[in-house]
């Protein structure tokens, strides 16, 4: 089979592949939830739009100012996310010989590492959102 071919999703096959089902079903409920909440917020809008109100009222806020601490934190909890993501990598499977030599070379990261590091990143961010909101 060409690395272009995309395979036919058979009956035989999500009954030989339980998990394929599961995801192919989680996936298209997930879509629909999303289709399904974008439509009613719409609606919504449309419905205090068409009343005479605020479409989106505005709440009262101070600003966050981010001085140099804030920047360098940044830096250093986007640095050791990455570092601690690397370090995972063989508790998930991923072979960081492989990795080491894609890096080397003119090859590919191998996309299982490269969801990994973007893991870190959310994690990364994820912490940053929250110490804003602590301050």
């Amino acid at each position: 089979m060409n690395s272009d071919e995309v395979p036919e999703l058979t009956p035989e096959m999500l009954q030989a592949n339980p998990g394929l089902a599961f995801c192919l079903i989680l996936f298209t409920g997930i879509f629909f939830l999303a289709v399904a909440g974008t439509l009613t917020t719409w609606v919504v809008l449309g419905m205090r739009f068409f009343k005479g109100q605020e479409i989106l009222p505005a709440q009262p806020w101070t600003p966050r100012p981010w001085g140099f601490a804030e920047i360098c934190l940044t830096f250093l909890c986007l640095l050791f996310a990455q570092i601690l993501m690397t370090a995972l990598a063989p508790a998930f499977g991923i072979d960081m010989n492989i990795v080491k030599g894609t890096l080397e070379s003119d090859d590919p990261v191998p996309l299982s590492f490269s969801s990994l590091l973007t893991c870190g990143y959310l994690v990364a961010v994820a912490l940053l959102t929250a110490w804003v909101m602590l301050r």
